[in-house]
């Protein structure tokens, strides 16, 4: 980064993917650089991963933050699974069409919505009377305890891909 005669350069020193789907194309070759006005607001990129892991306090599987090399932080206990998946509109009438999950997206830039399933347990066993079946991620979740489980969904359509 340059600063001077009333703009910012900014300069890219080595070629890089920005998968899923985003480029920046115009920055051309290495060391080609960018003029922006001052009043440009230039934003760090962080890395931000969501994992579940058995929390080593509790024991219970719980859901973890981690941006870039920081410490991950813990979120919410009792969540036993956690899916990400990417509705595509493949026939470009804007509706999605298919969830795929992140390997399986034929074009990112297809892709209009997210669906978020969790399965949520109980921190108590004895909460039913006997290990619960549930629906989860197109196949079926067998609980190996008594603990009360549910799942949730969420869907979400991505702004700016739709019509």
């Amino acid at each position: 980064v340059d600063a001077g005669a009333g703009r910012v350069d900014v300069g890219q020193r080595e070629a890089k993917s920005l998968a899923p789907g985003g480029s920046v194309s115009s920055w051309g070759p290495p060391s080609t650089e960018e003029s922006f006005g001052t009043s440009a607001h230039l934003i760090a990129y962080q890395t931000t991963t969501f994992f579940i892991a058995n929390n080593p306090t509790t024991g219970v599987p719980t859901l973890y933050k981690k941006v870039n090399a920081n410490t991950a932080l813990p979120l919410i206990n009792g969540i036993y699974a956690f899916q990400i998946r990417y509705g595509e509109d493949t026939d470009g009438d804007s509706q999605v069409d298919v969830y795929h999950s992140a390997s399986a997206v034929a074009g990112w830039k297809s892709v209009t919505a997210i669906r978020i399933e969790t399965i949520l347990g109980s921190d108590d066993t004895g909460m039913v009377t006997k290990p619960q079946k549930l629906a989860f991620n197109q196949s079926t979740f067998n609980a190996t305890d008594t603990r009360w489980y549910m799942t949730q969904e969420i869907v979400s359509t991505l702004r700016n891909r739709i019509n």
